[in-house]
């Protein structure tokens, strides 16, 4: 007990010191309580491994409260992404679409600068054979299988009867075909045998040949052979249109319906980067299957297709169209807004607006989709006149700016005045203007001279020189003029007359 109360009494000594000292200093410190790169580390729990089927998943990010992060993917088969971004722990839900191939696929999503990976299942594959049973005649002859499958399912074949050979097509991957042959049947009943492929099951029924001519006794009747039954019928497929046109803004398409035989399965894939099926991606017997395109924002039409159920669905769409009012806009040399350019786009198509040069800032309509508008502000000018250009939706609006007026002209001269003695000698002032201004000095006494060029642009330095007086002239006053204005007042003394001494 003792040494809990003498850590208590030491702790609270310490923060009554603190306090004290933070009481009696005037001077303040800041502490940065932002986070640090090596607090903000990130801990994401991908999901298990998602079925072939696709639908919903979670991913877990586990960060500290004050952390941000935002997350993203370029997954086509991934997306709805909800939150997008946010801060601290959190649970990321997104979509995934049904997988078409029965090969197990992976991506990644990214959170921040880390990445996980998203595992989904293979697809089971799918076969179907274009004929499940056959009658043959008792003679010895050969058929073939046509086989239905996707791209990569590999499968075999085999003869469940003796009097059954494969002759092609033992093994294979994708569609394709198996041929037999039976040899004769000598008997005089019907004999059944099956072939199997992948895992389908095709019947062979072969009749037998007739009987040998009967005694001169009346035999006893012979009982006619059992009429085999109707073979099923081959799966066949059938959609109600073979083309449909998307606008140019994307989104969904209308509906393709799938006809067949209730057992019958069938799948429905794109072959284009911007078609994806929505719905309806396989099924068995009747159905349908929903698409979705995204918008066209290249200059010029485009074609896709899905193979649904083995046929080939086309989709054509036009490309987006934009426009902009005004092309171009003159403004001040003060700066500041421009008025609004109008943007008139395809209905959902995207566009984007940004500046080609600094002293231009786009301050509204960055982006945008179908009809907006864009706003920007430009910079104080200087005494040039210059030109920038925005890019808007594809289109170049041209910003001129007028110079601002110069400022006038200013010229200090230092001496404004000199006293010189009679007998003359050199001397020097200096002209300070700014750079881009230009003078010239000028004298209208005969007695004053300049050495160096009494003219130029900005600061410089002008020497002249004063003739001596002659003897007995009387004091000079001469001026010295810069532009007409200042004056500088060059005064000279009079000289001495000398006197003979007379005798």
């Amino acid at each position: 007990m003792a040494n809990k109360v003498g850590r208590h009494s030491f702790v609270l000594l310490s923060v009554v010191a603190i306090a004290l000292g933070i009481g009696c200093n005037s001077s303040t410190s800041t502490v940065t309580t932002g986070p640090t790169d090596a607090k903000c580390q990130l801990t994401l729990a991908p999901p298990a491994n998602i079925v072939a089927a696709g639908g919903a998943a979670v991913l877990s990010i586990t960060a500290q409260p004050e952390c941000p992060w935002t997350v993203s993917t370029e997954a086509p088969w991934i997306s709805n992404l909800s939150p997008a971004s946010g801060q601290g722990a959190a649970k990321v839900e997104f979509v995934a679409a049904p997988n078409p191939l029965p090969l197990m696929r992976e991506d990644e999503i990214a959170i921040n600068d880390s990445r996980v990976r998203v595992r989904q299942e293979a697809a089971p594959c799918l076969f179907t054979i274009d004929q499940e049973r056959r009658t043959l005649s008792a003679d010895s002859d050969t058929a073939s299988i046509v086989l239905t499958t996707q791209e990569a399912c590999r499968w075999t074949a085999r003869s469940n009867a003796e009097w059954i050979t494969i002759t092609s097509g033992t093994e294979g991957a994708g569609n394709g075909s198996v041929e037999y042959r039976v040899s004769a049947n000598n008997g005089s009943s019907s004999r059944t045998g099956t072939v199997t492929i992948a895992d389908r099951m095709h019947t062979v029924i072969q009749r037998g040949i007739s009987q040998a001519p009967p005694p001169p006794t009346p035999p006893s009747p012979t009982p006619p052979s059992p009429t085999p039954p109707p073979a099923p019928p081959a799966c066949t497929y059938a959609i109600n249109s073979t083309s449909q046109t998307l606008a140019a803004g994307g989104g969904p398409g209308s509906a393709v319906t799938v006809t067949t035989s209730a057992s019958c399965p069938w799948i429905a894939t794109s072959t284009a980067t911007w078609l994806t099926v929505t719905s309806g991606a396989s099924g068995t017997g009747t159905g349908s299957v929903e698409f979705s395109g995204t918008p066209n924002t290249t200059a010029a039409p485009r074609n896709g297709t899905l193979t649904i159920a083995g046929h080939t669905f086309t989709i054509s769409q036009v490309a987006c169209t934009y426009a902009i009012n005004p092309t171009s806009r003159t403004l001040a040399a003060g700066g500041g807004f421009g008025a609004p350019v109008t943007v008139t786009a395809t209905e959902r198509c995207p566009w984007t607006a940004t500046s080609n040069v600094p002293w231009l800032t786009i301050t509204s309509g960055a982006s945008g989709t179908g009809n907006g508008s864009v706003e920007f502000n430009a910079t104080l000018n200087g005494t040039t006149p210059r030109t920038g250009t925005l890019t808007i939706a594809r289109h170049t609006f041209t910003v001129s700016q007028i110079a601002a007026a110069p400022e006038p002209c200013t010229y200090d001269v230092n001496p404004t005045s000199f006293n010189v003695p009679a007998s003359g000698g050199t001397f020097s002032f200096v002209v300070a203007t700014r750079g881009d201004c230009s003078w010239s000095a000028t004298n209208h006494a005969s007695w004053i001279s300049f050495i160096t060029d009494a003219g130029g642009s900005g600061t410089r330095t002008v020497r002249f020189s004063v003739t001596p007086q002659d003897p007995g002239s009387a004091n000079r006053e001469g001026d010295i003029l810069v532009n007409g204005t200042p004056r500088i007042q060059v005064s000279q003394a009079a000289a001495v007359a000398s006197h003979a001494i007379q005798p």
